[in-house]
């Protein structure tokens, strides 16, 4: 379940920053990744050099209403809902021409001896 966790988180954040930060696939960049297995759970810090957040933040990640006919469900907007709902401490900085996202996911697994 925790490892599910993570995957979901990565695979959301990771794809915006492609989506949103690179836009333009022939214009990408570099994107590094940092984690850290802390006390309260598994560190990570997403930097990259993308087009920086619209307003300088998060999106606020609420729920989507899913409660409509097929055909006005929306295709996109579950992503940061998803990162808020499984990592704690969100939090968005850009420096310069880079962006970092830190995220912790409170996990419990240790490493094995």
């Amino acid at each position: 379940e925790e490892t599910g966790a993570i995957e979901l988180v990565m695979a959301e954040a990771l794809n915006n920053i492609v989506e949103h930060g690179y836009p333009d696939p022939k214009n990408g960049g570099p994107i590094s990744i940092y984690c850290e297995h802390g006390t309260k759970g598994l560190n990570i810090k997403l930097v990259d050099n993308g087009l920086p957040m619209p307003n300088g933040k998060t999106p606020a990640g609420l729920a989507i209403n899913t409660d409509v006919e097929l055909k006005d469900m929306p295709e996109g907007g579950f992503g940061w809902f998803i990162i808020k709902d499984l990592a704690e401490d969100v939090a968005y900085t850009r420096t310069l021409d880079t962006n970092r996202l830190d995220l912790r996911i409170a996990i419990t697994f240790s490493a094995k001896n």
